[in-house]
């Protein structure tokens, strides 16, 4: 493309006044003004804050059958978030306000309030506080083989006090703007520590496929912990 026709595609937003390429969404000036009129001449960003019910990524119009909800409210077709999802196999990001959705199984996205990271920059993502507790070691919460009694390392109660409160102020806010990462550190051969400080060096991690074999507390050991001493320990009911 010249740089003459470059320069007829690019168009001057009348809300915010950036500039932006009709190139990017494949549709020309005349075809343009007579389906949107002025909105037109706004860029995807200004578009998406409307009231018209349109894709804010290929303009489509959204019905029930084509609308993907996401909390944000930023209208998005079943088309265009399949190309979101090829770029990151874990997040998408809504392309307004670049809030991180995750997608339960078949289910809706829902707002990401904490990415765990693990050894190689692989990531986990996390959309209530209580997942955070099925993210246990088998080192800090387990069953007494001796009593059969639980047993729960005070330290990691400390610790995990603090993260919780912090998961849950992201869970009760309006935006999510930016998740929080929490690190998942190898504390020994068996065993790993949440940690929001970034670490030095990579391998001070545990690889993601450790932390599912062998590291990560058995759910029924969890759930025992969840109906036994959750309320006790951490003073929360309203989850």
């Amino acid at each position: 493309m010249t740089d003459q026709n470059l320069a007829e595609n690019v168009i001057t937003c009348t809300r915010c006044h950036s500039k932006y390429h009709n190139t990017q969404e494949s549709i020309s000036k005349d075809f343009g003004y007579k389906r949107l009129g002025g909105r037109y001449k706004l860029c995807v960003k200004c578009r998406g804050n409307t009231n018209i019910k349109e894709c804010c990524v290929c303009m489509k119009r959204l019905n029930k059958h084509n609308t993907v909800n996401i909390k944000c409210m930023h209208g998005i077709c079943t088309s265009c978030i399949k190309g979101l999802e090829k770029d990151n196999e874990i997040f998408i990001k809504c392309p307004i306000c670049r809030r991180a959705y995750m997608e339960c199984g078949n289910g809706p996205f829902h707002p990401v309030i904490m990415k765990l990271c693990f050894r190689d920059n692989v990531f986990s993502g996390i959309i209530h506080p209580m997942q955070l507790f099925y993210h246990v070691s088998k080192k800090h919460v387990f069953v007494d083989p001796t009593t059969g009694s639980l047993v729960v390392e005070e330290e990691w109660v400390n610790r995990m006090k603090v993260i919780f409160k912090l998961a849950s102020a992201c869970y009760d806010s309006v935006s999510h703007d930016n998740p929080m990462t929490c690190y998942v550190y190898k504390d020994g051969d068996t065993s790993f520590i949440l940690k929001a400080k970034k670490p030095d060096y990579s391998h001070e991690l545990i690889h993601l496929r450790d932390f599912y074999t062998h590291a990560r507390q058995e759910a029924d050991v969890i759930e025992l912990f969840m109906r036994e001493q959750f309320i006790k320990l951490f003073f929360i009911e309203k989850y």
